[in-house]
């Protein structure tokens, strides 16, 4: 074997084998399971330092995050469907979307979070935009 082609095995060698210690000592988190909690408004928005109830209902198969998003619209809840979900590590981020039927005419919601977490809390920062219109905030859920 060549100098060569011997620094390109042991280079592989070592990027494998970094890759299974990585992966066991980072596993993926996983969400799986319903979740339930809180979102507060964030500052400089018009709803700043009000909170709503958030219900994450999630299904995570390897790194692919499925599932919908409960959310309260006044004295009305409505649901979104999780459109896409990936897991890293311990962070994570979903997009959802939906109508929101409570008002005429009906409004088109989408939702994006970012969170980390663990098997007792899931938190993070996420974007709800009412027709076109973004309102920030963050949040924090715990298993149901």
């Amino acid at each position: 074997m060549t100098k060569m082609k011997a620094s390109a095995v042991v280079f592989l060698l070592f990027g494998i084998l970094s890759s299974v210690v990585a992966c066991a000592l980072f596993p993926t988190i996983d969400v799986t399971g319903t979740w339930m909690g809180l979102l507060t408004w964030a500052e400089g928005d018009p709803l700043a330092g009000f909170t709503s109830p958030i219900t994450l209902v999630l299904v995570q198969e390897e790194k692919t995050i499925s599932g919908e998003i409960q959310l309260a619209g006044g004295s009305t809840s409505f649901t979104l469907t999780i459109t896409s979900g990936q897991a890293q590590g311990q962070s994570f981020t979903i997009s959802a979307s939906g109508q929101y039927e409570g008002v005429s005419p009906p409004a088109s919601v989408t939702i994006s979070l970012q969170g980390t977490g663990d098997e007792e809390q899931l938190s993070g920062t996420g974007t709800q935009t009412i027709d076109g219109v973004p309102h920030n905030f963050t949040w924090q859920v715990s298993p149901a």
